[in-house]
């Protein structure tokens, strides 16, 4: 049985049993098999030759990380594989009377993030709310990293990226009401897709409950 029928395998058996809510290793397009694979050293070669996020984004659109390996069961394993061997989403929460969301990002890797400093890449966090069954959009913030120097230690490196609310979270009343929250971790290229069905190819998806206190 090769690693696509595992796959299919494991995302039939999860049908059953039901996700939880931290979607591990995923797929550049959740449910579309990947149409190419992707290294690192690619991208970073893109990087260094000036493509834009935005533009790296589209060029890869679908594809499979070369470094993704399928989690182990009972893991939810969706069709196709976004990749944490460099990043992952640990862990999100809300501040209700500060209006911003924040999550705990591990890097992972000593190298991988397109050189020392000044170069390096950008983590993108995409922030979505769920209202009434609907996912929104709220906000996509994130942060700066690049590979480690003699000073940083060994791997594992815990940030954070900090994600402000635009006006539609911020106008909501602080009654107390609790929502599903979703974060998109995305490395170097924002995710493309929708909320409920994002586009990447190295991250995770984080699903995460937040409340409304005054």
């Amino acid at each position: 049985m090769n690693k696509h029928q595992l796959t299919q395998l494991a995302t039939a058996l999860l049908g059953f049993a039901g996700l939880g809510a931290h979607f591990n290793a995923q797929a550049a397009t959740p449910g579309t098999p990947p149409t190419c694979v992707v290294t690192r050293d690619q991208v970073i070669a893109d990087i260094k030759a000036g493509v834009t996020p935005d533009a790296i984004a589209q060029k890869y659109a679908n594809c499979q990380a070369a470094d993704y390996t399928v989690p182990p069961l009972p893991d939810p394993v969706p069709p196709a594989p976004w990749s944490t061997t460099y990043e992952e989403i640990k862990g999100c929460g809300y501040h209700p009377q500060r209006k911003e969301a924040a999550c705990r990002v591990d890097i992972k890797r000593p190298t991988g993030y397109a050189g020392f400093f000044p170069a390096g890449s950008l983590e993108y966090v995409k922030f979505c709310v769920n209202f009434g069954g609907v996912w929104t959009f709220i906000n996509t913030n994130g942060f700066h990293v690049n590979d480690a120097g003699a000073l940083s230690g060994n791997p594992t490196w815990n940030f954070a990226a900090i994600l402000p609310d635009n006006q539609t979270m911020f106008q909501r009343p602080l009654n107390g009401q609790a929502l599903p929250a979703r974060a998109i971790l995305s490395w170097n290229a924002p995710p493309l897709g929708t909320c409920a069905n994002p586009q990447f190819v190295w991250g995770n998806v984080m699903d995460f409950r937040i409340r409304l206190d005054p």
